[in-house]
């Protein structure tokens, strides 16, 4: 129950609260654990989709943030390439273990 109060509250400041960050760490709801933890070492802004989502309310709302930098975890399957917008970097690898020693060594 706590977690669901917690996800509201989250989306709510989202929607109501704009974000004004200028680096956007993008991934999908499977790395989401790596997007929160990579996103709050840079001070950035966590965005995720769904997997493998290519739906335009998501590549229009990215767009909307205005980032100067964009960082993708994960590979083309789980952000598809249409989220390679502006400056961007993707960490990918072959499973979730080497894309997260990828995010260490870039951090």
């Amino acid at each position: 129950m706590r977690k669901y109060l917690y996800l509201i509250l989250f989306l709510f400041l989202i929607i109501i609260c704009p974000s004004t960050a200028k680096t956007v760490v993008i991934g999908s709801d499977q790395d989401k654990t790596l997007v929160y933890q990579l996103s709050e070492h840079l001070n950035a802004t966590p965005f995720i989709i769904p997997w493998g989502s290519t739906d335009k309310k998501y590549i229009n709302k990215l767009k909307s943030i205005n980032a100067t930098e964009i960082i993708i975890v994960g590979g083309k399957y789980s952000v598809p390439k249409c989220f390679n917008i502006g400056n961007y970097k993707r960490f990918a690898g072959k499973n979730r273990v080497e894309c997260r020693l990828k995010q260490f060594n870039f951090s």
